[in-house]
């Protein structure tokens, strides 16, 4: 079943052969696993955001680009062409922000719930 970020979870391990001593190695490595997740899509989030920001100011530099050719009157064909880059780039910018780092957020809710999940040993 899907992984909702919102539920608390619990692992149920069933052995018979695990002592005190290998739960607690088993209980941190487990934990250990979801928090090397959690700092990596943590990463990822800061690098895209990194990212998102560079490509919007481009955009953003490019569109006043634009408006300075309107006014000067030269050709409309190289506006229109400026024009269309710098909606490429806040489109991406946008996309990597509303998209990307949404699905990145809603991962790293659920790695701080596998980190703080409770582990059952039957």
């Amino acid at each position: 079943t899907a992984l909702k970020p919102s539920e608390k979870y619990t692992l149920r391990i069933h052995s018979d052969c695990i002592d005190e001593n290998e739960k607690m190695i088993y209980t941190k490595a487990i934990k250990n696993y979801y928090m090397d997740k959690y700092i990596v899509d943590n990463r990822k989030l800061k690098n895209d955001r990194k990212i998102s920001a560079f490509l919007g100011l481009i955009g953003i530099l490019i569109l006043i680009f634009v408006i300075i050719l309107e006014y000067q009157e030269n050709s409309v064909l190289w506006m229109r062409v400026f024009d269309i880059v710098a909606w490429v780039f806040i489109w991406e910018a946008v996309d990597i922000m509303a998209f990307k780092c949404k699905e990145l957020r809603i991962n790293q809710l659920k790695y701080l719930n596998l980190i703080d999940m409770n582990i059952e040993y039957i």
